[in-house]
């Protein structure tokens, strides 16, 4: 398992842990305030009790109707706390039922002892009177028991709010030990195995960086070490491909420099070799023999499209070697295309279609660009040997040039590919593979970019796109 899955899962299982206990701590002082905050309302209806007893012994003695009002008051009062009171079990849920219960009677005794005053004359004591000493006890005996209940109430309340507060140190200690072990466990499982995996990562990259390329770090587990591990593997055998790129890249230098220098000492001749076919075939022209001339200039053809051959491969090798400083000026693309048109020959069997819309106008190198973009028409014809369509566009995208040459020939290989635009790959029989290559180096010189779309029996589509300066 992963060192960050394991983490987490430490992590989780240590948040659940500690969200438990958390929340039970949460729970149980919640209830203690909760409990705690009912013992203020209890003892308000103690308060209130009390006043009833109080009431009732000064009306005994003076009868006054202020005393009825704040009897009925004093009633009234505990009966909303009733209401307003939150119970937070079924045990004071019972007490408080039993309080209002109580409460009933109570309430009738009085109004009992105030009938028999209100009708009794005052010269005549109901003291020795059985009946109101009955109704009496009984006022008397209702109070005593909202007392006791009052006290009932109380002491459960104190009673829960002590639990709740000893709860939360219990659980508070809990949390502490279960996380310090916990941590202690995780931390001494992980800490081993990771150092293990870091000491043989570490023997591998000092291997390596001795120079052997061949070495491979082994991969113990599968965790962010064993990735890294794996990490190193494919960068030594990345260094080892780039090792061998950089040695062809090397022998490239070399055909680069060889072409810059013989370059010139070729076309030379070869221009010349052109020249004098061109006069050739002039004379040819004025010959009556119309047999003989025919064949001289199928031979004289075929010999100039040889040596356009040979100034290509020239062109194109000097093309992806030389240093290459683009000179940019006023272009129209549809220009660039008539010149390409004008040396690469589209056969019969194969369609032009050209649609150009806003680039009648963008600063660039027109010569890099003709390269270029004859290197990919050249390409799209030779991938339809049977015809096809040659399909080219361009248009403007915000601040850029976008120029694309699609062919419906045979497409490219897979294996192919990733390696298209390297150096002396190619994928037809005649060809030195380096017409990709060039146009890819003279496209980047312009800090455009080349890319390309293709299926297999789909054709291909390259697509040009050129930053518009100025």
């Amino acid at each position: 398992m992963k060192i960050k899955n394991q983490l987490l899962l430490t992590i989780v299982a240590l948040a659940i842990i500690l969200t438990i206990i958390v929340g039970t701590i949460f729970f149980t002082n919640n209830r203690a305030n909760q409990a705690s905050s009912l013992q203020i309302t209890a003892a308000d209806i103690d308060r209130k009790v009390n006043e009833l007893s109080q009431i009732s012994n000064d009306y005994f003695l003076f009868q006054n109707d202020s005393q009825l009002i704040a009897w009925q008051t004093a009633v009234n009062g505990i009966l909303v706390d009733i209401s307003n009171f939150n119970a937070m079990n079924s045990q004071q849920v019972k007490i408080l039922s039993t309080i209002q219960s109580d409460l009933a009677p109570a309430d009738n005794a009085f109004n009992k002892t105030t009938i028999y005053f209100q009708n009794t004359p005052r010269d005549i004591s109901l003291r020795t009177n059985p009946q109101f000493q009955a109704v009496w006890n009984q006022l008397t005996q209702s109070i005593l028991r909202l007392s006791d209940d009052v006290d009932d109430l109380t002491q459960v309340l104190h009673n829960e709010t002590v639990q709740g507060q000893s709860a939360n140190i219990d659980l508070f200690v809990i949390m502490l030990l279960a996380f310090s072990g916990f941590a202690l466990i995780v931390y001494s499982i992980s800490y081993r195995r990771t150092l293990k995996s870091v000491a043989e990562l570490q023997n591998g990259l000092r291997i390596i960086g001795r120079g052997n390329l061949d070495y491979s770090v082994k991969i113990r587990s599968q965790d962010e070490i064993g990735e890294l591990s794996e990490s190193v593997n494919k960068m030594t055998i990345q260094l080892r491909d780039l090792t061998k790129n950089l040695q062809i890249q090397e022998r490239m230098a070399a055909i680069g420099q060889t072409a810059g220098m013989v370059g010139h000492d070729i076309r030379n001749p070869l221009q010349a070799m052109v020249s004098d076919i061109y006069l050739i075939k002039d004379e040819i022209a004025s010959n009556p023999n119309y047999e003989t001339k025919k064949e001289l200039i199928e031979s004289l053809d075929s010999l100039d499209e040889n040596i356009g051959y040979v100034n290509k491969i020239v062109q194109d090798l000097q093309d992806y070697a030389r240093p290459i400083s683009p000179e940019y000026s006023e272009a129209n693309l549809s220009n660039v295309l008539v010149k390409i048109f004008e040396n690469v020959r589209v056969p019969d069997t194969v369609k032009l279609s050209v649609k150009i819309k806003g680039l009648d106008e963008f600063r660039t190198d027109k010569m890099l660009l003709q390269r270029a973009l004859s290197n990919l028409v050249t390409n799209a014809i030779q991938a339809m040997p049977n015809g096809g369509l040659l399909e080219i566009t361009g248009h403007r995208q915000e601040n850029r040039a976008v120029i694309t040459v699609s062919d419906t020939g045979v497409g490219i290989p897979e294996e192919i590919k990733p390696k298209l635009f390297t150096p002396m790959v190619t994928t037809k029989a005649k060809g030195q593979g380096f017409g990709l290559a060039a146009s890819k180096r003279l496209i980047e010189a312009m800090e455009g970019t080349v890319t390309f779309e293709s299926g297999k029996g789909k054709g291909t589509k390259f697509i040009v796109e050129l930053p518009i300066t100025g």
